[in-house]
């Protein structure tokens, strides 16, 4: 049985970013492709552009400026991440390569379920991502159908060239932010699934470790807490029956359970090379000569540093850090929340 591991590992994200132009370019017709992804990054980076021009009009109002700013680090951190996947292509060519590679192929039946039972671990992961953004984004696009009782806005609160109270301009403005958020959703879930993929693969190939993930985890590191404590504070001002609140609940789901994946990935592959060493001394090494003894000795000393993941070669990737990014957010919301009610 032949697998398959670049069709079983990244099928989803492939065709996520294919679609969207954001993968590697065809053979063909590759000025329409570089057109079409141009188009794609222009609208993301609109979107960021106005949310910055809207922030800064509200610097004055604290309310105002917390509201818009969760949505500020989520499209900040899409654009990144998107941009470094964009400008590391090579990387992303390099894996394709040793992926196709024989060394790395199963070899029996026991390594073909081992890529097997990760491969729909992470593709059960991505499904669960993708259905969680998509559910968030309508729910943030039937905000003005069901909370603002009539009166029209638009979704979100950025500045718009274009005002809602005339028409064609609402439409056309709707339609802006509703599909600008819908490619975010999915640009995001492609490119953290990616991510994601790395890790986990590295598990069983030690060869992907060279794939440069940490600029596309800091970023979650870096606005994680920020994000946390904004949502938190929104939730406990809205109305609970009102759809913004499931809205933000739902975000605010979405965002601890990628912080923790990164986490996850990242502290079991860190166990899976401290148990390395111990499974490399069990080998036969007594029956073998000088020479293989003495690599073996060293390739042991190295092991004695665990692989472990880092967002920006800083910050380690483990489940300690989830928990301490938890703990960190619950205390700036309190002190938040203790100085509003005062």
């Amino acid at each position: 049985m032949t697998i398959d591991i670049e069709v079983l590992y990244l099928k989803l994200p492939k065709n996520i970013m294919t679609f969207f132009g954001v993968w590697l370019p065809p053979k063909r017709h590759i000025i329409l492709h570089n057109i079409y992804m141009l188009l794609v990054m222009v609208s993301q980076y609109s979107f960021l552009l106005f949310e910055f021009i809207y922030l800064f009009d509200v610097l004055d109002d604290l309310e105002a400026a917390s509201e818009a700013s969760y949505l500020l680090f989520t499209q900040a951190s899409l654009c990144y991440k998107t941009t470094v996947f964009l400008v590391n292509k090579r990387h992303l060519i390099e894996l394709l390569e040793l992926m196709r590679c024989e060394m790395f192929a199963p070899e029996t039946e026991v390594h073909e379920k081992f890529l097997s039972v990760l491969a729909v671990r992470i593709r059960r992961l991505c499904l669960f991502f993708m259905t969680s953004a998509l559910t968030t984004c309508t729910l943030w696009a039937m905000i003005p159908l069901f909370d603002n009782q009539g009166r029209r806005s638009f979704p979100f609160r950025i500045w718009m060239p274009v005002t809602p109270e005339r028409s064609p301009q609402y439409q056309f403005g709707y339609l802006y932010q509703v599909a600008a958020i819908y490619i975010s959703a999915f640009l995001f879930i492609a490119v953290d699934s990616l991510g994601y993929l790395y890790q986990v693969a590295a598990i069983y190939i030690s060869a992907f470790l060279f794939i440069a993930v940490d600029s596309v985890a800091v970023c979650m590191i870096m606005f994680g807490c920020a994000e946390l404590d904004i949502i938190m504070d929104k939730v406990t001002k809205v109305s609970p029956d009102s759809v913004q609140f499931f809205s933000m609940c739902n975000y605010m789901v979405t965002m601890l359970s990628q912080l923790f994946l990164y986490c996850w990935c990242g502290h079991e592959l860190t166990i899976r090379s401290e148990k390395l060493r111990e499974v490399v001394y069990q080998c036969p090494w007594y029956q073998q000569g000088t020479k293989f003894n003495r690599l073996l000795w060293i390739t042991m000393e190295r092991m004695k540093k665990p692989i472990i993941f880092k967002a920006g070669h800083y910050i380690p990737l483990s489940r300690q850090t989830f928990i301490a990014i938890l703990r960190s957010s619950y205390s700036y919301f309190a002190v938040l929340n203790q100085a509003n009610s005062k």
